[in-house]
């Protein structure tokens, strides 16, 4: 691939929004625009302009029929992106090996356990997806039994927030929120949780769906950072949030 076309490609590549259709065409092969756009909230107008520049980049190449000129995914241009990206593989295993010395060992951080949950239900998967993104089914599940979500405000997308309010059986409200980290309909969706009275603790929440006939098997990993204080505290927050969090 010429230098200047693996700019093209790369430059497509960069936008999240982007990268979402590449994912689902992947998955579901040939894709009309409309099938395309339901996903995400915004115009087929919007979603168009995505998809020239994907064409433009040869990632994708669109069908001659009038009525709906459905998208595939183009494998080659990907090929000639993780052939490029191969030459530097010495680079990296030799950059990400564990450092020897004193000194880099100190300046490591410590590492954050991650909560994995798994559940199977008996729901297909675009129904389980639904509930998750729709924030008027959300309402439904949102928090542990005996709470209530008057609020839930979901932008799902990539980079677009979300904000919820659970209230307790006491009464107290309980604010939270975040942003939409990865989209991947109905595969995959991750996004940062934050409660708003302890914005020092972040933690990282990826959801994915895997079909099995009219099943569902959903897996929930959880993983805290530590934004300040120490890992102690972190660790102790994610322990009390876990109580909380969304779960269905």
């Amino acid at each position: 691939m010429p230098a200047d076309q693996l700019s093209t490609v790369l430059s497509a590549l960069s936008d999240p929004t982007r990268r979402a259709i590449i994912a689902r065409l992947a998955i579901s092969g040939e894709t009309s625009v409309t099938a395309l756009a339901k996903p995400f909230r915004m115009s087929l107008p919007a979603v168009s302009k995505h998809l020239r520049v994907l064409e433009d980049a040869g990632l994708i190449s669109r069908g001659r029929d009038a009525q709906w000129r459905p998208a595939r995914l183009e494998a080659a241009p990907l090929k000639d992106v993780s052939d490029w990206v191969e030459r530097y593989r010495t680079f990296w295993e030799r950059s990400t090996m564990p450092a020897s010395n004193t000194a880099n060992k100190r300046a490591a951080a410590p590492a954050e356990k991650t909560l994995v949950i798994k559940r199977t239900f008996d729901a297909p998967r675009d129904l389980l997806w639904k509930v998750w993104s729709d924030p008027v089914q959300a309402k439904n599940w949102w928090g542990p039994e005996g709470f209530t979500a008057p609020v839930v405000e979901l932008d799902v997308r990539p980079g677009g927030k979300w904000r919820a309010m659970m209230r307790a059986p006491d009464g107290k409200e309980l604010w939270q929120h975040g942003v939409y980290r990865e989209i991947v309909p109905p595969e995959k969706i991750s996004f940062t949780f934050i409660w708003d009275e302890h914005p020092e603790h972040e933690m990282l929440i990826t959801i994915t769906f895997a079909a099995r006939g009219n099943k569902t098997d959903m897996s929930s990993a959880r993983a805290c950072s530590r934004r300040s204080k120490t890992a102690t505290d972190t660790r102790a927050a994610g322990t009390r949030a876990s109580t909380a969090l969304p779960h269905i």
